[in-house]
């Protein structure tokens, strides 16, 4: 969809290619040696973790979304993706 803009131009022009405001963040889980993990990434240029995560096209749905950075920010793909349900009413 948007693979042929080069990341300079996305930066640069941010405004003009996503929705303002709007980002995505998944969250991975993964069991190992019986212990519950979630993935992160550690970011080179903060030295800090964080969830695979990005901005929204303005053409793009949200699960779109979220399957496009989760494949570009981890190289991870066909896995079982699922929005967190809203709460109901309180009882």
């Amino acid at each position: 969809m948007h693979e042929d803009i080069p990341a300079i131009e996305l930066l640069q022009k941010a405004g003009q290619y996503f929705l303002p405001a709007v980002s995505v963040d998944n969250v991975i889980f993964g069991f190992h040696e019986d212990q519950l993990k979630v993935l992160l990434l550690h970011m080179s240029t903060s030295r800090k973790w964080a969830l695979p995560g990005g901005y929204v096209f303005k053409d793009e749905e949200i699960d779109d979304a979220a399957v496009r950075i989760l494949k570009r920010r981890t190289g991870l793909q066909n896995l079982f993706l699922a929005a967190p349900v809203e709460p109901g009413p309180k009882c």
